[in-house]
């Protein structure tokens, strides 16, 4: 409904029609406020593109979604930091306790803050800053890089679902539901073979 109270007739594609008319990209970006499933509902496994990212949130089963289309790899991003490490939340005493020892020792927190990101335990030991390429900080108003390039390794269908379980399980306990801001980075199972063309040209040379 508008301001009048009339309602207003907007015309609208599916992300399917988007792809018919301008071919299968390499990459989507999907943002739009708790909307995100939606632009996966039309497209299929054959038409998905090499990669997407998502906003994610504690009820859609878009995860689950991306692995019917055949996405096989991921990696989950904080909206903040771009980085792949959650909170220190209330209920997890013990990472309270450690962040406590690392501020009253700090030999203790730079020390774990020199590991490999992939030990890294949570956003408490990350360096300062957003994550991005050297040669590209990005800033506030971006969405950080995507893909090979985004932080973190690539995680197993199996895998991922875990971790995110585990993840929506804290901000849940934790209270913290509106304060969740997640992305999910996924690589498709075929990307090696995608090409960026119309799916009509494709159709015409076969």
């Amino acid at each position: 409904m508008g301001e009048s109270g009339k309602k207003l007739r907007i015309p609208c594609m599916t992300t399917q029609q988007l792809i018919e008319e301008h071919g299968r990209p390499f990459f989507m970006k999907v943002d739009i406020e708790g909307a995100d499933l939606q632009a996966l509902h039309s497209i299929t496994p054959a038409t998905a593109p090499a990669y997407v990212s998502l906003e994610l949130n504690c009820i859609d089963p878009i995860l689950e979604r991306l692995i019917e289309l055949g996405y096989s790899a991921f990696k989950f991003v904080n909206g903040d930091t771009y980085w792949p490490t959650p909170p220190i939340f209330d209920h997890q005493v013990g990472w309270r306790l450690l962040r406590k020892i690392g501020r009253l020792a700090p030999f203790v927190r730079n020390g774990i803050s020199r590991l490999p990101q992939g030990f890294r335990p949570n956003s408490e030991y990350d360096p300062p800053g957003k994550h991005g390429p050297a040669e590209h900080p990005f800033g506030r108003y971006s969405s950080g890089p995507f893909g090979e390039q985004a932080a973190g390794s690539w995680r197993t269908c199996a895998a991922a679902l875990r971790w995110f379980g585990a993840l929506n399980d804290n901000y849940r306990r934790a209270a913290k539901e509106d304060s969740f801001w997640w992305d999910v980075h996924a690589r498709h199972s075929s990307n090696a073979s995608i090409i960026s063309e119309p799916l009509a040209a494709k159709s015409a040379g076969s």
